[in-house]
């Protein structure tokens, strides 16, 4: 009888494994679907633009230099906005299946903050947007320096790029719990929960009237939440009073 029991018990928890092993290779099958429906979804309108002017070109040999150089110009730039594009998408599919690799190391939280924010300047001085670091009591963080950097950096350029002209963006540091918070706050707009809860979607945009030409890709926050998971971190992000706050726990 207990050899009997002991048969079973190894059966079922090979069938366990085999079933988790499935679950896995069908996760992944979904993602890379996921990936291919995503990459058709928004790089169709590049292509087709590129396409057009590329015809202009090709079918009108007596068009000026001046206007040739310029068509040639919008399809270069759609050209590489594309090959980003795509890069960004295997990048963050890459994060979401679990393949990151972490080189985890003690960096200072506030001097990564304003080194980051120190690169962001030029954006910063077109729109005049003042940027405050207030650090209360965070030190080192033990984290992946490039990878974090990658998704401070994506939270970071998403503020500006939000943030009106003259406004602020305020980033505090603190503790909670036993861990280190990072708040990432800008001013802008009221935003619904509907909206908010779609922020980390790949594509995803709040403001609906943003195309993907000024937008940005619509990877950056998605690409961000799985880096910070790959951490065992998470983000959140809420908003009131016009003020959007992302929450970094990390």
């Amino acid at each position: 009888t207990f050899l009997s029991v002991s048969i079973i018990t190894s059966t079922l928890t090979t069938k366990t494994r085999q079933l988790d092993k499935l679950r896995l290779e069908n996760e992944k099958i979904r993602m890379r679907a996921d990936l291919l429906r995503s990459v058709s979804h928004d790089i169709r309108t590049p292509l087709t633009s590129i396409l057009g002017y590329m015809e202009l070109i090709h079918d009108n040999p007596e068009l000026p230099e001046e206007t040739r150089q310029k068509y040639a110009g919008i399809a270069l730039r759609k050209a590489n906005r594309m090959l980003s594009l795509v890069e960004e998408l295997f990048e963050v599919t890459r994060f979401k299946i679990g393949r990151i690799e972490l080189e985890r190391t003690n960096i200072s939280a506030e001097m990564l903050i304003l080194q980051l924010t120190e690169e962001l300047m030029p954006l910063l001085r077109r729109k005049n947007i003042e940027i405050s670091v207030d650090n209360q009591g965070v030190f080192d963080i033990f984290v992946d320096p490039d990878k974090m950097a990658r998704a401070l950096d994506n939270i970071l350029v998403n503020a500006a790029n939000y943030t009106p002209e003259g406004e602020k963006i305020m980033v505090t540091l603190d503790k909670y719990a036993d861990r280190s918070r990072i708040r990432i706050a800008n001013t802008g707009m009221d935003i619904p929960q509907e909206k908010l809860d779609r922020f980390f979607e790949k594509f995803y945009r709040a403001d609906e009237a943003r195309q993907s030409g000024t937008g940005g890709s619509g990877l950056g926050l998605a690409i961000a939440k799985n880096i910070i998971e790959a951490h065992g971190g998470s983000i959140t992000v809420s908003n009131a009073n016009k003020i959007t706050t992302f929450t970094i726990i990390c």
